[in-house]
């Protein structure tokens, strides 16, 4: 059993013992990491800092997940590499530039995740060549897609560096690729762990009747046994139970504080890179001073050192939740003034945007050029939360519902057709022109399509591209005549569909590989396989060329690999399976993915490797 006077915690001498056993065997050059698991306020964040704790002369890093910041790319990668950024000066170049290109301090191609992955593992290197490192990720569950597909590549890979990582979380399918770490998870206090502890952190003695009550409402919920010991008086009794009864004390304990405190806790929770420079930056603009951080801290909510972090997750959505709108509005605004347009433009206007509520096109344009860096840095989904946030902003309903179907098209790329869905039908509420009600209609019957996968859906699919553009039409084309092919369905629909496309839709030139694509298809099927043959080499060679660019479009590959499969072109199958799985990851197009890995299973069959398969 732990100290008690030290007040970290009761019991988990165990649990701590395990994670002790990782950072010891990392102080000798054997670095790992581990998944520490449990409900919210279970003990997970106060069982790591025990370990930190215990680190003497080491490098602590930490990050942690927020929910209002969990689209924003590469957010929990900026807060923990931060404070060791100064060491990337002696990585190789790429790796530099990969590490500036996804912070924003640099335009460029956008890097692999791989590379960003080896950029971050570098760095840690470079710092544990001096002293050890000890990275703490807190709230995985709510951090970045970018950001843990990065640290998950870099946990896998530090068994010859000094740094160990610890990543806590509520359960282990919420952090897709980190559930494969060694895994601790926590449970509640046993009876008689509670009881000293609810002794121990009690202001007074409870009746024993009362001290009943608050184990049996507290289930062994560390926090909530302090917080309930902290807050009820010596007749008062918890009203809830669980994590949300923890952060109504929070919330009761906050709105109870003088204002220029929960104005500086209010700034804090807004800003969860933890900069204490940038918090005393925006606490001189709205006027608060030194004092006033100095009672944010003694109020117990706020942790303050060379990164500024609450006491518990809960403290920062409790204080940020009930924070009056305007007082938020005014946070925003503060620290958007506050951060350096020309180092992190993307956080900035994120700021700027929450901090006003009316019209600007300034803002909106400015969010929509964060979207493009996004869609660089590879993630729809922040692409989507910038447009989602720009179209709110946006004076005038068409160019409104321009962008909120845009915003569509990045969620349905990122594997969310019902926020998709959302998304076209508000954009139909703004009764938009004649282009974008096509628009509307062809976007709905795609979000449609890739959910169903149906014949009636695929014929609506043709039917909506009536009317758009011609590369629309093209990709349309090219949608519903490849789900056909796959079909079992009325004989003669296919060939019809092809003479259709043959004498409709106009040929683009140059031609794009897509647009090669089409062609290629509609000759297979209208054309004896020797005379379509050098249209199909010349389309998987334009494949297998734009796939090793930087900027590659991973839509279309599996198709593409169909045809090397029928050309008997094995190497040229497996690399574009490979590139287009490789693509998906680091763009976040979790809608093709699982379509890309079936491809590259397949490819792994058809050559034999069927254990990769």
């Amino acid at each position: 059993m732990t100290d008690i006077r030290s007040g970290l915690f009761v019991a988990r001498e165990a649990e701590l013992g395990e994670i002790v056993s990782v950072t010891a065997a990392a102080a000798r050059g054997r670095g790992g990491a581990m998944l520490v698991l449990g409900d919210a306020g279970i003990g997970k964040s106060t069982l790591i800092a025990a370990a930190a704790s215990r680190l003497d002369g080491w490098q602590v890093l930490r990050a942690g997940g927020v929910e209002f910041e969990s689209e924003l790319p590469y957010s929990a990668l900026h807060q923990l590499c931060a404070p060791v950024f100064e060491h990337r000066a002696g990585l190789p170049v790429p790796q530099r530039s990969a590490l500036d290109a996804v912070f924003g301090l640099q335009a460029g191609a956008t890097p692999t995740p791989i590379l960003v992955g080896l950029a971050v593992l570098g760095l840690l290197s470079a710092v544990g060549r001096r002293r050890p490192v000890f990275c703490v990720v807190d709230d995985v569950q709510w951090v970045d897609a970018g950001s843990r597909q990065v640290l998950a590549f870099v946990a896998a890979r530090v068994a010859a560096e000094r740094v160990a990582m610890v990543f806590a979380a509520r359960d282990a399918a919420s952090v897709a690729g980190l559930g494969r770490l060694p895994a601790l998870t926590l449970t509640g206090l046993s009876d008689s762990e509670a009881l000293t502890l609810l002794r121990y952190r009690a202001p007074f003695g409870h009746e024993a009747a009362i001290v009943q009550r608050i184990l049996a409402e507290a289930a062994g919920n560390p926090l909530a046994l302090v917080e309930f010991a902290r807050d009820a008086g010596p007749f008062g009794l918890p009203g809830d139970a669980g994590h949300r009864a923890v952060e109504h004390r929070f919330v009761s304990r906050f709105l109870r504080l003088p204002a220029p405190t929960r104005a500086v806790l209010a700034l804090a929770a807004a800003e969860p890179t933890g900069d204490p420079v940038l918090l005393r930056r925006a606490m001189a603009i709205q006027g608060l001073d030194a004092a006033d951080l100095t009672a944010a801290e003694d109020s117990g909510l706020l942790v303050t050192g060379p990164r500024v972090h609450f006491r518990h997750p809960l403290a920062r959505s409790a204080v940020y939740r009930s924070t009056g709108a305007g007082a938020r509005r005014q946070a925003h605004a503060a620290l958007a003034a506050g951060t350096d347009a020309d180092v992190d433009p993307d956080r900035r206007v994120w700021h700027r945007a929450n901090a006003i509520t009316g019209p600007d096109e300034e803002t909106a344009a400015e969010l929509e050029r964060s979207a493009g860096r996004a869609q660089r840095r590879g993630g729809f989904a922040a692409v989507a939360a910038f447009l989602e946030r720009a179209a709110r902003l946006t004076p005038g309903r068409s160019r409104q519902a321009r962008r909120l179907l845009t915003a569509a098209r990045a969620r349905m790329s990122s594997g969310e057709p019902s926020a998709a869905r959302e998304l076209v039908d508000e954009a139909e509420r703004l009764q938009p022109d004649p282009v974008d009600r096509r628009a509307v209609r062809l976007l709905r019957a795609t979000i449609d399509y890739h959910v169903a996968r149906s014949i009636p859906a695929t014929i609506a699919l043709i039917e909506a591209a009536d009317g758009v553009g011609p590369d629309e039409v093209r990709e349309t084309y090219l949608e519903a005549f490849a789900s056909l092919m796959f079909s079992v369905d009325e004989p003669g629909r296919l060939r019809r569909l092809a003479l259709h496309i043959r004498e409709r839709v106009p040929q683009r030139q140059p031609p794009r590989p897509v647009d090669l694509l089409l062609q290629a298809l509609v000759e297979q099927h209208l054309r004896p396989v020797d005379l379509a043959m050098p249209l199909m080499r010349r389309t998987v060679d334009a494949f297998r060329d734009h796939a090793r660019t930087s900027g590659a479009d991973p839509w279309w590959m599996e198709r593409a690999c169909v045809l090397s499969v029928d050309l008997g072109d094995s190497d040229a199958m497996e690399e574009i399976a490979d590139r287009q799985v490789e693509l998906a990851r680091a763009q976040g197009a979790y809608a093709i993915l699982p379509h890309a890995l079936r491809f590259q299973a397949a490819a792994r069959t058809i050559v034999g490797r069927f254990a990769d398969a």
